[in-house]
């Protein structure tokens, strides 16, 4: 349908070209395991061991499956089997009809299809004596049945005076690691020397994928065809998984051939992304989620998943609320927040449906914190750390977090709330006794709401020259303090240096990017004084996933934007 169109050669993401092993992408650890999984089975080692590889559905197990069958060495005779909960007799039979096609071929004649395990290792003992290795790739692994499993156990420990018969590679889902863990399997799993892990891909790599297809499988010349939102758009809907990124990445070429574009936009991937109704992903960016995060707030503040979108911008000082990843380097420079030059991007507007997001389904995504990180060329500001110690934001209290029922009782006023905050609706220094009252409904801290207005001294510096900042503290503390603490937003940074010149300075630029009305800051000063600065205010995760997705470009490769619940700026 669009291949005239876009100038290709064939369809980059058909169901077809996916699991072809000549299409197989080595990004994202996948060619190092490749790699592994045929230096293993082709050096030996693979002979003191069964070999498992496990990834999530849709990770490309079934892709690599067939690569690895495709650069293993001649001599070497594959049996693969993708069929799901086979029995011991079919598996039986679909090795023999294997062994049987590939001999016929070599002039072997094997016996009809064993009736058990013993008969078949007769048969394979004579289809070694003439120097083959057997391969035995069972795809589908987590599905097989007791039965079996304890089928290839015996073939497995059956061994001739030199090799074993079969080398086994059990592929599946996380779900066979958790089988093999039972008691029932103790020797099987003792037998796997050799465990392998198909990662999901990060933003880097999903991007990357992407355009490879589009120039090595589908042949096109011409300029990236998928914008940066477009494509930020299609990670956080995947989920780092190669078939949701085909679908999408298919759908969403489709989507801008009708509407004659010479290019995939962001317009284009939220229409799919609704269409398909997609359901959410795990939390699998979320850095709390994952082993590696020590993610913290300044101090030590909770961090969370937010609908809306915090751009925690600091001043000199600034620390980044998680450790940097490995490879970014001059940690020690400096970040210049006046930089920020305007974006071709726009930031989505903080209500309850952005202005940039089509109206969604309301369980289409969960959140996916960008993987953007901090690089060499935007690092730390003078004097600041991405390792201060621990500790929290103030809070006044510690209301433990509404129960779901609660959360849902409160969907339609937040809402309401989400819709009608922000500088230009809420008048300044509006309610101290609610602001006081709902401190602990809002998860922010009392004390810094009841200091009185926001041109009372912080730190013993007078805002009141600050214009800018002045007007987004008075409207951040109103803001705040009428909205219930399980609406999102989406978290940059904090600091706890007080500079509010370079703030000052920051907000200025930041109008040329986004609706400044959008941006908070909040100014904690219990133990450490400093400033959170936030952007927006979402009813749910998908809508703060997908505005954090659309921010300028700019925002997205200086900082490491984050969901943030506001309960969890404590």
């Amino acid at each position: 349908m669009y291949l005239d169109h876009f100038g290709l050669s064939r369809q980059p993401f058909s169901q077809s070209s996916a699991t072809d092993g000549d299409c197989f992408y080595e990004g994202g650890g996948r060619g190092a395991t490749l790699d592994a999984l045929i230096y293993v089975l082709t050096h030996g080692e693979g002979e003191e061991g069964i070999i498992a590889l496990t990834g999530e559905a849709g990770s490309g197990k079934t892709v690599l499956c067939q690569a690895l069958m495709k650069w293993l060495s001649d001599s070497m005779r594959v049996i693969y089997s993708a069929k799901k909960d086979s029995s011991k007799k079919v598996l039986l039979n679909s090795i023999m009809d294997e062994l049987k096609f590939q001999s016929e071929k070599e002039g072997l004649v094997l016996p009809p299809a064993p009736a058990d395990v013993d008969e078949l290792q007769e048969i394979l003992a004579a289809v070694q004596a003439g120097d083959r290795q057997v391969v035995l790739l069972i795809d589908e692994a987590h599905t097989l049945p007791a039965e079996t499993l304890e089928a290839l156990w015996l073939l497995y420990k059956w061994a001739s005076s030199h090799h074993k018969l079969l080398q086994i590679v059990l592929v599946g889902e996380p779900e066979l690691e958790r089988t093999l863990a039972s008691q029932q399997f103790i020797q099987i799993r003792t037998a796997v020397r050799h465990r392998y892990v198909l990662q999901l891909l990060d933003r880097e790599a999903a991007s990357e994928y992407l355009l490879y297809r589009m120039r090595t499988i589908a042949g096109y010349e011409g300029p990236d065809i998928f914008s940066p939102a477009a494509l930020r758009l299609i990670d956080v809907a995947a989920g780092g998984l190669l078939r949701q990124l085909n679908m999408i990445a298919d759908k969403s070429l489709i989507a801008a051939f009708l509407a004659q574009a010479s290019s995939v936009e962001a317009v284009h991937v939220r229409k799919v992304i609704t269409d398909l109704g997609l359901k959410p992903h795990p939390d699998w960016r979320d850095k709390r989620n994952r082993p590696d995060f020590v993610g913290h707030l300044i101090a030590g503040a909770g961090a969370a998943s937010c609908a809306a979108v915090v751009i925690v911008l600091g001043v000199a000082g600034w620390q980044v609320s998680h450790p940097q990843p490995a490879g970014i380097g001059n940690a020690s420079a400096s970040l210049s927040l006046e930089a920020a030059a305007p974006g071709t991007l726009s930031a989505p507007a903080a209500t309850i449906y952005p202005t940039t997001i089509a109206t969604p389904p309301p369980s289409v995504l969960a959140n996916a914190p960008s993987s953007s990180s901090i690089s060499a060329a935007t690092p730390l500001p003078p004097g600041g750390s991405n390792k201060e110690s621990g500790g929290k934001i103030p809070s006044a209290s510690n209301t433990p977090a509404k129960t779901a029922t609660d959360k849902a009782a409160t969907d339609k006023a937040n809402k309401e709330t989400a819709a009608n905050v922000g500088t230009d609706k809420t008048p300044s220094g509006s309610g101290k006794a609610v602001a006081t009252g709902t401190a602990a409904r809002s998860g922010l801290s009392a004390e810094g709401q009841s200091a009185g207005d926001a041109a009372d001294p912080i730190a013993g510096v007078d805002l009141a020259e600050y214009k800018l900042l002045k007007q987004r503290i008075e409207a951040t503390r109103g803001a705040f303090s009428k909205v219930d603490r399980n609406l999102y937003t989406i978290l940059l940074y904090t600091t706890s240096n007080v500079q509010p010149d370079r703030i000052e300075r920051f907000l200025v630029r930041a109008r040329a990017l986004v609706d400044l009305s959008n941006i908070y800051v909040y100014p904690f000063s219990r133990g450490k004084t400093g400033f959170v600065v936030t952007y927006g205010l979402y009813p749910d995760e998908y809508e703060a996933s997908m505005a954090m997705a659309g921010l300028p470009e700019k925002y997205q490769t200086a900082f490491d934007p984050e969901l943030r619940t506001l309960g969890e700026l404590k």
